[in-house]
């Protein structure tokens, strides 16, 4: 049962078959895939700090907009 869980797994992560010796390439391949993957999880992690930065300094307009709005003195920064 436990077998057949690790062979469904593997092949629904697309990895070969590990009854069956890899080659080095395939080895390889995998690595390369699994850094390069960590490098576009960084790259993503730095948008989205990014995007909150953004939206941040976007909710700040806002807030003052509103407060102009309703008559309400704002500070310039």
């Amino acid at each position: 049962m436990l077998e057949e869980d690790s062979e469904a797994e593997n092949e629904q992560l697309g990895l070969p078959d590990h009854r069956f010796p890899m080659r080095e390439s395939e080895i390889a391949d995998i690595r390369y895939k699994s850094w390069d993957n960590q490098d576009r999880i960084g790259e993503l992690e730095a948008t989205v700090e990014s995007q909150r930065e953004r939206i941040e300094k976007l909710e700040i307009r806002v807030d003052a907009m509103e407060r102009l709005y309703h008559g309400e003195s704002v500070p310039f920064e």
